[in-house]
């Protein structure tokens, strides 16, 4: 004569079971992450950039690519310069609008900003090529520059700007498509001379000290971008 399983010792069975497997679950290490591959990625890249000068897209020229190597003040590039012979073929005049990449809070308006006098740019030339600029020199080669800083505390700076729009100051709230300021060439010896020659935007990403590109090569640099934008 079979005996009738009673309901509670199925339901008490199939508890024990989930128990056990929750368990091993718990116990297992999860997958980790493929970020951080790359020379100089940070651990935890932010996404979902947007380009600062609206249909642009990653320069073709390598160097106008972070890390490029910049000879006269024997270093490195710092980030993306977009001039319009170099971004896709949108036009980049002198005083086209720059727009957040991301949404955010200023942390930096360059309001009152001058220009530097012929002889105080061209004695940050001499430093530079003796390889004994500052990082305040190399602040003050930027230009006119606005920062941004985002969720996580990712940073980024927008500079050789000609202005900056109307009504925004350090402790602004952005979003991402706003524009911010306009194209320009501060801090160059362009800009030095008052023309508006060679108008570009410099755009640059921080984590902590390190810039978005630091130590890659120029493909690399392309590989991680297109993971750092969005199309």
């Amino acid at each position: 004569m079979r005996r009738k399983v009673k309901p509670g010792w199925i339901l008490l069975a199939v508890v024990t079971v989930w128990a056990v497997l929750a368990t091993m679950i718990a116990a297992t290490p999860p997958e980790p992450v493929a970020v951080g591959t790359l020379p100089g990625e940070p651990a935890a890249p932010d996404r979902g950039f947007w380009f600062p000068i609206p249909g642009a897209r990653v320069p073709d020229d390598p160097l106008y690519l972070p890390n490029a190597p910049r000879e006269y003040r024997q270093g490195t590039a710092e980030g993306f310069d977009f001039f319009e012979r170099a971004s896709g073929g949108v036009p980049i005049g002198f005083g086209t609008g720059v727009v957040a990449a991301r949404s955010g809070e200023i942390i930096r308006a360059d309001l009152r900003y001058e220009e530097s006098t012929a002889a105080e740019f061209q004695a940050l030339v001499d430093k530079g090529a003796d390889g004994r600029l500052t990082d305040d020199d190399l602040d003050r080669l930027r230009g006119r520059q606005v920062w941004i800083e985002h969720p996580g505390g990712v940073i980024t700076r927008y500079a050789h700007l000609s202005g900056i729009a109307p009504g925004l100051q350090v402790g602004s709230r952005v979003v991402r498509g706003q524009i911010i300021g306009f194209v320009g060439n501060s801090g160059t010896s362009d800009g030095v001379r008052g023309t508006r020659t060679n108008a570009r935007l410099r755009f640059e990403v921080w984590y902590g000290d390190r810039y978005f590109g630091q130590g890659m090569t120029a493909a690399q640099v392309r590989d991680a971008a297109r993971r750092l934008f969005s199309e």
